[in-house]
């Protein structure tokens, strides 16, 4: 977003939140600790503008080297991480509980999913508009939302069908009961 034009750390906080939260949470915190370390490398410069009434506020702005920096980055490859997902860690410990209160974790999770697939599919199409070629930026924006909306439908079907299983009592077949429709030899 420096990219587009200067902000604050509370302006990028809420373009995060707008614009990639579907995929990247990003902490006020974290967000001031990384303009700061920017900043530390010549990535950015900051700018305090003294207010009367208000505190003094901290508008960043990206330097040459930041813009090589960040087309150096852009130009790697980065392949998608082992995931690392909560959800999942809860729901492999399950077979500790019982059915009653495994099916209430996944109903409450398909409830989530359904409220978040919701809000994605409701955002308006206004973004990005301050850019230097503002259609080809929104059609990259859109592809991260078109993302997390195939995520997070795949994952809400997923979790139905997970609970579908579970009330089938299919975990009695095992693997078979997990794998079954995945795994041709299964």
């Amino acid at each position: 977003h420096l990219n587009q034009h200067p902000m604050t750390g509370y302006d990028l906080k809420k373009a995060f939140d707008r614009g990639i939260g579907n995929f990247w949470t990003a902490p006020q915190s974290q967000i001031y600790t990384v303009l700061h370390r920017l900043e530390e490398l010549g990535c950015v410069d900051k700018e305090v503008i003294h207010q009367e009434t208000r505190p003094s506020r901290k508008l960043y702005h990206i330097t040459d080297e930041g813009k090589a920096m960040l087309h150096d980055w852009l130009s790697t490859s980065h392949v998608p991480r082992k995931i690392r997902e909560p959800f999942l860690l809860h729901l492999w410990l399950c077979g500790a509980i019982d059915d009653d209160k495994v099916l209430r974790f996944l109903d409450d999770t398909i409830d989530v999913l359904e409220k978040h697939l919701a809000y994605l599919e409701a955002i308006p199409g206004d973004r990005p508009e301050k850019t230097e070629d503002p259609e080809r930026d929104r059609f990259f924006w859109y592809m991260t939302l078109n993302y997390g909306i195939r995520h997070t439908r795949f994952l809400l079907e997923w979790t139905k069908e997970a609970a579908q299983r579970v009330r089938r009592k299919e975990y009695a077949d095992g693997k078979e009961g997990a794998l079954r429709g995945v795994v041709e030899d299964v």
